[in-house]
């Protein structure tokens, strides 16, 4: 690790213990992506606790990319943490509801992903709509990749309704 990670890890340690949100989201992300390890490899299992711990404190204090970091970290199984679905779509609601773009795009991809291409045989549920819903929001806000994926779900029912 160089002196300049090292230094950085010792100023944000101080920014949390004085309460900043900011250096518990940033701390958490190094914990959990390998940057507290001396040699940048994977976190060991008590890092990544340590950096949950500190993402959930940050995300309960509303730290949004905290919260969306958690739901992140839930859906794809970020440095060991076992996937769940359930705490990812709860962690990635939450910060699409205060009106974070990438998260309303991730929770939006999560609904429609997770029907398992329900929107391309005409079975729009609940899920389907409000993944739509997100998508929408977060093209409002500025958020590109939802533009493409909506691009995606408009192409597959025009070739669904091509096929009947």
């Amino acid at each position: 690790m160089t002196r300049n990670t090292n230094e950085a890890i010792e100023w944000l340690e101080k920014a949390v213990e004085a309460g900043s949100d900011v250096a518990k989201y940033e701390l958490g992300v190094m914990c959990m992506h390998g940057g507290c390890d001396e040699k940048m490899l994977l976190p060991s299992p008590r890092l990544v606790e340590r950096g949950l711990a500190l993402l959930r404190q940050a995300g309960e204090s509303g730290f949004v990319r905290a919260t969306h970091e958690l739901g992140r970290c839930m859906r794809d199984g970020a440095s060991g943490v076992p996937v769940n679905m359930s705490q990812a779509r709860f962690f990635l609601n939450m910060a699409a509801e205060q009106g974070h773009a990438d998260a309303q795009t991730d929770y939006g991809e999560l609904l429609l992903r997770e029907k398992k291409g329900g929107y391309k045989k005409n079975q729009y549920d609940q899920d389907v709509w409000d993944g739509l819903k997100w998508l929408r929001s977060a093209v409002t806000n500025g958020a590109e990749r939802a533009m493409g994926l909506l691009r995606e779900v408009r192409h597959e029912r025009e070739e669904t309704r091509g096929e009947e």
